[in-house]
């Protein structure tokens, strides 16, 4: 048996949505012209936004039968009057339609956002593995390497949790992770102070 699509759904059936941008990325047609005889037909698409924040519509001219070929359509109303309009983390007014859309789109080339199994118990250990690996080389540099260390330690984690956001489409408690860091960083720092007064003392 071959699988065509995979859905990863949490515990409660829930999918994190991968959006593509706000209100409009994806291409809006009207219905007037889906039916129309014409051939040509008006599409609507997001156009970045003006000096006031608000998002900008270009609306384009092309030939209906090149645009309709080897695409998948959802038929719905985006008019805010008509109280299809959702709260999305791209969006605080984000058409329903478009989002059943990007659902669509995200089955279809398979870029939902993923959640890494089993992390309650994997992030634990990398978490512990990765301090103790820490306290042992800021346990031998001096202060400044350990700034320089704490620099270089949040911008490649930074960088990775970007890479793996963007690229992999994997989300995870990365909080954790710079939090670690810091905690590490100032503790054993004050330790190294702490010693060497009392040395001098």
């Amino acid at each position: 048996e071959k699988v065509l699509y995979e859905v990863p759904i949490d515990e409660f059936g829930q999918v994190h949505i991968n959006y593509y941008g706000p209100a409009h990325t994806l291409p809006y047609i009207s219905a007037k012209d889906l039916f129309s005889d014409d051939e040509m037909i008006s599409v609507m698409q997001e156009d970045g936004k003006n000096e006031y924040g608000q998002i900008k519509i270009r609306v384009s001219q092309v030939s209906k039968k090149k645009f309709l070929k080897g695409r998948a359509l959802i038929f719905g109303v985006t008019s805010t009057a008509l109280y299809d309009i959702r709260n999305t983390p791209v969006a605080a007014n984000f058409p329903g339609p478009e989002i059943h859309l990007t659902v669509l789109a995200n089955l279809l080339d398979q870029s939902f956002i993923h959640v890494v199994k089993n992390e309650i118990y994997v992030l634990p250990v990398c978490l512990f593995l990765f301090g103790l690996l820490l306290s042992l080389i800021l346990s031998y540099i001096g202060a400044a390497y350990s700034i320089l260390c704490l620099l270089i330690t949040s911008v490649l984690g930074a960088g990775l949790d970007f890479y793996i956001f963007s690229e992999l489409h994997y989300i995870f408690s990365s909080f954790f992770l710079f939090f670690e860091i810091i905690i590490l960083h100032f503790s054993i720092f004050g330790i190294k102070f702490f010693t060497e007064e009392l040395k001098k003392n």
